[in-house]
C-alpha cells in the first residue's frame, strides 16, 4: 500500500520524496532511495511517512529520531498500529495515523486520519 500511495502523492504534489528501505531493488522515478538510515547522513527531514508492518514499528522507527527536524511529524499507514505505540517509539513527535482504503492505490479512494 505505501508503494501505491506514494505514486499518487508524487502525482498530486510538488515535493522532494526519499525512500528507505532495504529491499526495495527498482529505483522509483522522482524519488531518492537509500538501503539504509544512516546512508543519509546528517540530513533532516519534516515528515515521516511509516509504510512498515505493524510488528517492525518498535524495533525501526527509533533509528528515524535524529533524521527529523525538531518540528517535524509522523505519519502513518501500518495498520494496526496505534497512535500511542507509534508515540512511544518516536517520543516527541505528533503522530499522523492514516487508514486508506484499497482504492487509494489507484487515486479513487479515501482515507480516515487522525492526528495527536
Amino acid at each position: 500500500m505505501g508503494g501505491a500511495l506514494l505514486t499518487q502523492w508524487m502525482r498530486a504534489v510538488e515535493h522532494e520524496f526519499t525512500i528507505v528501505d532495504p529491499f526495495l531493488e527498482q529505483p522509483v522515478e522522482g524519488a531518492r532511495l537509500f538501503k539504509d538510515i544512516n546512508a543519509l547522513g546528517d540530513e533532516k527531514f519534516d515528515l515521516l511517512i511509516v509504510a512498515i508492518k505493524p510488528q517492525m514499528v518498535d524495533e525501526i522507527l527509533p533509528a528515524y529520531k535524529d533524521a527529523l527536524n525538531p518540528d517535524a511529524a509522523v505519519a502513518s499507514i501500518a495498520a494496526g498500529c496505534s497512535v500511542q505505540r507509534l508515540q512511544t517509539a518516536l517520543p516527541g513527535y505528533p503522530v499522523i495515523r492514516i487508514m486508506p482504503n484499497l482504492p487509494s492505490a489507484i487515486g479513487a479512494g479515501v482515507a480516515g486520519l487522525y492526528a495527536s
